[in-house]
């Protein structure tokens, strides 16, 4: 029954009949009249559903009420707003996307999403939230997520990267690769010196299947880099791909090298190339002891010197021909362990177990840095085997797993190497745990 239908009936019943409706029209019957007990029925219905919506709708609106009380600047204006009312416009969606059980939830929740980037039209936060939701909704189309982002990145955010990048996936996921490269290009453009920016441009050549581009974007990104530090990771980064990817690592190798001149302070070069080299086929023990020695002799921080000096002394353990190598990489192992532990203040040099205690004598003695005294034989034709020296060093049985004929799996392939960001390496030597860069 319609609005109209109720009202003309409850009119009748009262003996006031709508205008126009006084006679009853030609040729309808008049002799089927409705009983008191019906029409009595009929409007306690109506007047019981009448009831209810307006019980809903009073529900509802005093659930909105606290929202709508605590916005105080529903218009646009350059001047930043307040955290309180970032915080009410994010409650206030959040409450009405998880509101549900009522018609017209989607129509109400776009129009308070459009009442909110009027006035938070400045942050990317409240666009990016409006994409993505309309993006894991059916109702919207994917030209309707895109107009949303075209209106943030070409009106109102030109030149914020986080967007523009989330445009950018967006498009390349929906097939639009082209489109996701002008956007990523833009952003080059204006940021020639963003990590982030450099970076998805590089990934999205690699997806494509461009790798050669890929390389040739890494090395104009390294040249470009606004930091020795940018620069440092990027050439990390490159000599990754180049070995990995194209397995190239010849020029993996000229890449880090070049890096290495640049930055001679960053350890995290030496653990790459020494990685770089540790991972060729075949394996080349000078190779990597040179790469080992390159660090030792390096500007660097007594401590990651002594990192490097362990690593070395695993690694002639688990590698050297002769027991003469592992008597000199110990013997240069216990010479800087000596020297970091007299220059180092003591609270600095104690192992994480110690930290914390109470800072009591008992405690600080308790700690005393153990140095490698054993002595080797120093016969240069005795074959070294390291099955006697397992134990007594505690080296981890993985260390030396991680490297038999390793090739790029994609499928499995993880950027870092497993060997200096595993967490327990390194443990065995004067209490001086690896704790990774």
């Amino acid at each position: 029954m319609s609005l109209h239908d109720e009202k003309k009936l409850l009119a009748e019943t009262e003996g006031d009949a709508p205008p126009g409706d006084e006679a009853e029209a030609p040729g309808s019957d008049t002799s089927k009249k409705m009983t008191d007990e019906e029409i009595d029925a009929i409007k306690r219905k109506i007047r019981e559903s009448r009831k209810e919506v307006h019980k809903k709708t009073e529900t509802m609106i005093s659930e909105r009420f606290a929202f709508e009380e605590a916005i105080k600047r529903p218009y646009f204006h350059v001047k930043p707003l307040e955290r309180g009312q970032l915080k009410n416009w994010r409650e206030y969606l959040d409450f009405e996307i998880s509101f549900r059980g009522y018609l017209g939830d989607e129509e109400r929740i776009r129009i308070l999403f459009e009442r909110c980037l009027i006035a938070c039209a400045l942050y990317e936060e409240f666009w990016i939230k409006y994409a993505k939701y309309t993006e894991t909704k059916d109702t919207y189309k994917v030209d309707y997520t895109r107009s949303i982002y075209d209106r943030a990145c070409n009106i109102h955010l030109q030149k914020r990267p986080g967007i523009h990048l989330q445009w950018a996936a967006f498009e390349e996921k929906h097939g639009n690769e082209e489109k996701s490269a002008e956007i990523l290009n833009k952003m080059v453009g204006l940021f020639p010196s963003l990590e982030i920016v450099l970076l998805r441009r590089i990934n999205l050549e690699r997806r494509r299947g461009h790798l050669n581009s890929a390389l040739a974007f890494y090395k104009k990104a390294i040249i470009t880099a606004g930091s020795t530090s940018t620069g440092s990771n990027l050439s990390i980064r490159a000599a990754r791909f180049a070995s990995k990817v194209l397995g190239n690592a010849s020029e993996a190798e000229e890449i880090l090298s070049t890096a290495v001149e640049k930055d001679p302070k960053n350890p995290r070069l030496y653990l790459q190339l020494t990685d770089l080299y540790m991972h060729q086929v075949p394996f080349d023990f000078t190779a990597v002891l040179k790469a080992l020695n390159k660090a030792l002799s390096a500007p660097l921080d007594l401590q990651d010197k002594l990192r490097f000096a362990q690593r070395k002394l695993q690694f002639v353990e688990d590698f050297a021909p002769f027991v003469t190598d592992l008597h000199e990489a110990e013997k240069e192992y216990s010479d800087l362990a000596r020297e970091v532990r007299e220059k180092m203040p003591k609270r600095e040099a104690e192992p994480q177990s110690l930290k914390g205690e109470p800072d009591t004598k008992k405690a600080r003695e308790a700690y005393t840095p153990a140095l490698p005294t054993t002595a080797y034989s120093t016969s240069a034709a005795t074959p070294y085997t390291s099955a006697s020296y397992t134990n007594q060093y505690n080296y981890g049985s993985s260390y030396g797993t991680n490297y038999a004929g390793s090739t790029y799996n994609p499928a499995t392939y993880q950027q870092g190497s497993t060997w200096y960001n595993q967490g327990s390496y390194g443990y065995g030597y004067g209490n001086y745990p690896y704790t990774g860069y």
